[in-house]
């Protein structure tokens, strides 16, 4: 199965997520933050974390006893908890 979605990595500023490397700047979403609450920031967090977390867990599910994949997943995760 192909990816549509818009490649990675996927960072998070001021509650803008945005793929990094997109030349034209796009927005992928927005957490408004009315009042910044950590539970906003922690949304924002996860959210630009996504590709990070899939990736991880594809490479967990092809490799499941290679150690190297559960340093990532456990990576991947953290970044996401921040």
């Amino acid at each position: 199965m192909e990816n549509t979605f818009t490649p990675g990595p996927w960072v998070e500023h001021n509650g803008q997520i945005y793929a990094e490397n997109d030349k034209n700047g796009r927005t992928l979403a927005i957490i408004p933050y009315y009042e910044k609450t950590p539970e906003q920031d922690a949304n924002a967090r996860l959210i630009a974390s996504a590709l990070e977390l899939m990736d991880a867990l594809e490479y967990l599910q092809t490799m499941p006893n290679d150690p190297r994949a559960h340093r990532a997943a456990l990576d991947a995760i953290a970044k996401a908890k921040g």
